[in-house]
Parts: structure tokens; sequence; C-alpha cells
């Protein structure tokens, strides 16, 4: 029982640390900005980035779903962790027997047609008890699967601050500014810091927050990424949280880089994230999913596969665990 008390004592105050050592948002009236040097360009990069699509639009390719396509099959619960990519930056988490969505988005969005089917489906989904957002784009917070996971599963939603989702009961709703911890089930989730940005549509960009999660099971950390540019806030969440085993990481949209590059990271970048991010495993998201920028289909990944390489005399004892459409990763026995 001691034993338990001093534990506890100890994590009480590596939270609290956790939270007077964070960095906060800066906020401008109604508007949540990375810090003071941070501007709203990233609008227009938006346009920019959309723009040069455009120009290349029937050059995307298509997935080779006999490839890319993996039937999954995952259990009720797990104790040990076991991570599916469903897509984009949609993964079932299951730990602590435990079930968690990460940032769910089971088809098609607003402008963007799915271009790789689901790797599982709302049907095939075990019971999940929580859903993690990272921001309020389209790409992230999509209505419909949360209003269907809400009448099917009735979880409880983890958003950052000021996320609001119209049609759930808000009692089911918790929201977190960067460095707030909460802990359910055995399970501590954290939300951390992200270079981003938020809006759903014109009316409501930066009145949200946007970030990182990190979620804590018995010593093993799961660091789930959200949208983000480099920055040096990855070598900050390694502070906080030394030993992190897996990062999933954002690798695309990469193209234009002089446009990308404010909001979020291409191949080469979240390699270097990862090293600063010192985790042990990188399992790459957001790409091949949506049509978000100019590259190809596999463009991303055969990027990422040449950073891995380049940086191969660093990433010792490290493993890049490239997951297909209803992929998944387990710890071995």
């Amino acid at each position: 029982m001691k034993k338990q008390i001093l534990s506890g004592l100890i994590f009480s105050f590596f939270l609290a640390t956790t939270i007077s050592a964070c960095q906060k948002p800066f906020i401008q009236g109604t508007c949540y900005y990375n810090n003071t040097q941070d501007t709203r360009r990233h609008f227009l990069d938006l346009f920019s980035i959309f723009a040069v699509s455009l120009k290349k639009i029937f050059q995307y390719g298509t997935c080779d779903s006999s490839f890319w396509f993996e039937h999954a099959k995952p259990p009720i619960r797990s104790e040990k962790p076991i991570i599916t990519w469903i897509g984009h930056s949609s993964f079932l988490i299951q730990i602590g027997n435990i079930n968690i969505l990460t940032d769910p988005v089971f088809g098609s969005i607003p402008l963007y047609a799915r271009k790789s089917p689901a790797g599982l489906t709302r049907e095939q989904l075990p019971p999940i008890d929580y859903v993690i957002i990272s921001h309020n784009h389209r790409d992230h917070t999509d209505m419909p699967s949360l209003h269907r996971l809400q009448i099917d599963h009735d979880p409880i939603f983890l958003v950052p601050e000021h996320v609001t989702i119209p049609g759930i009961n808000k009692q089911k709703i918790i929201e977190k500014t960067w460095g707030e911890s909460i802990t359910k089930n055995d399970i501590t989730f954290t939300f951390l810091p992200a270079y981003h940005w938020s809006g759903s549509g014109a009316r409501d960009i930066r009145k949200s927050l946007w970030g990182s999660w990190m979620m804590t099971y018995s010593n093993y950390n799961i660091y789930f990424a959200g949208d983000s540019a480099y920055g040096k806030h990855f070598q900050d969440i390694a502070t906080l949280f030394p030993a992190i085993n897996i990062a999933l990481l954002p690798i695309a949209p990469g193209e234009p880089h002089e446009h990308t590059k404010y909001t979020h990271m291409n191949a080469p970048e979240a390699v270097q994230a990862f090293l600063d991010l010192k985790a042990h495993i990188f399992i790459p998201m957001h790409w091949g999913t949506f049509r978000l920028g100019p590259d190809s289909f596999e463009y991303p990944i055969t990027m990422l596969k040449n950073a891995w390489e380049l940086n191969i005399d660093k990433l010792d004892q490290k493993k890049l665990a490239i997951l297909k459409f209803g992929g998944h990763w387990s710890l071995p026995d």
C-alpha cells in the first residue's frame, strides 16, 4: 500500500511539473496562436497548396488496395498495446483493456473525396471508450463519424480548448489546453503543443486550440502528433516525457514546401521530429487518404524511406513501422 501511495505521489508531482513546464499558446482577443511570432498567413498558405494541387489533380494515382489494404481483425480488448491504422490520422489504439480512437474519419469529407478505403469500418470497431481530437479541421473532426460513434459507443471525447461538437452530449466532452492531463481507467491523457492552426470554416479560424496527445499507461507512452509543422516543441516534449515508446507522426502534405512548412511537416522533417522526441517506434500517418496537396499517392512514403536511410546512423535500435490501411503494430510477445 505504501508503495502504491508513493508511486501515486511521484506521478502527481510529474503531472504538476508537466503543466508548469509546458509551453502555453499565445492568445490575443479570442484567437489562438502558436506563439507571439505566429501570424494568420496559414489560411493564405492553404489556398496556395490547393491551387498547386489543382494543377496536378489527375496525377495523384490510385491506391493499390491489393497491396496497401489489410483486413483488420482487432480484438475486443487488449492489455498490451495494439495500434491499427484506419487511414489519415485515424487510429484504433488498444492498451490497458481500453479502446481509443484518434481523429476518427471513416468516409469522405467536404471538398475531399477519400482516395483509399478505411482500414476499419464503423461496424468493425470494438467498443470505443475514448475519442481524442487534435484540432477541428474537417479531416480531423468529422461530424458524421463523431455522431455515429456517440450513438454506437457513447465514448468520452477529449478535445482541445473551445473545440465544439454540436449534437454531442456536453457531459461527454472534456476540453484541455497545452500541458493539462486527465487520468481515466489508469490511462493518463496529456494535451501537448503542436505548430498548426484551427478552423472548420471561414468564421471560426483560430477560435479553438490545436495540439497533440500523449497517452500513458503503466509507464508506456504513445504520442499522437495530430497536425504540426516542425518545431522546437518536439524537443520540449522529449524533456517532459523522456521515454516515448511510439510516435504517430504526420508526413504530408510536403509540397510546395515553402507553404506547407508553416503548418505541416514533410517526411524528412518528420524523421527529425522523431529523433527530437527520442522515441523508439515511428508510425507514419496523414498520407495516402485524402488529396491535400500535389504529392502523388506514394510520394510521402518514398521520401520517408529515403530520409530514414539518410539518418540510419542516428536510428540504431529504432524502428520504422509503415502500416497498410487496416494494418496494425503490436508489442511482440
